[in-house]
């Protein structure tokens, strides 16, 4: 695969970075890609951190229990405002993806957020 045009314009850019870190107003959020194993729940977890700045680290081991077949965006994470170098170092998928996987968050606040979910996001801000 060559590298072209296209593909620069498919790159997540610090402008789009910077809309995903506005959204932690905006109450219930789907966030998609075509396979949910990097660039959406990359977005969950920038989202995440701006929510809960300082806990990036056990933002995205939490994510990884939730779905280990993820592996972060790299450059996605380079982009965002949060400390996410610890993330960046040990960034690999613990198993592989099952077929025709999806990646599903659910966060505190949405009618579907589990009671086990709330209370893991509430241990984030203590």
């Amino acid at each position: 695969m060559t590298s072209g045009k296209s593909d620069r314009l498919l790159a997540a850019t610090k402008a789009h970075i910077a809309a995903i870190e506005s959204l932690r107003e905006s109450g219930t959020l789907l966030i998609n890609c075509q396979l949910g194993q990097r660039r959406s729940p990359t977005a969950a977890l920038i989202l995440l951190a701006s929510l809960f700045p300082g806990r990036e680290a056990a933002l995205a081991e939490w994510i990884l229990a939730e779905a280990p077949y993820v592996e972060y965006n790299r450059w996605m994470l380079s982009l965002a405002s949060g400390d996410f170098r610890s993330v960046i170092a040990l960034n690999r998928p613990r198993v592989p993806a099952p077929p025709g996987c999806f990646f599903e968050l659910n966060l505190l606040g949405t009618p579907s957020c589990t009671r086990q979910c709330q209370q893991s996001l509430e241990s984030f801000q203590t």
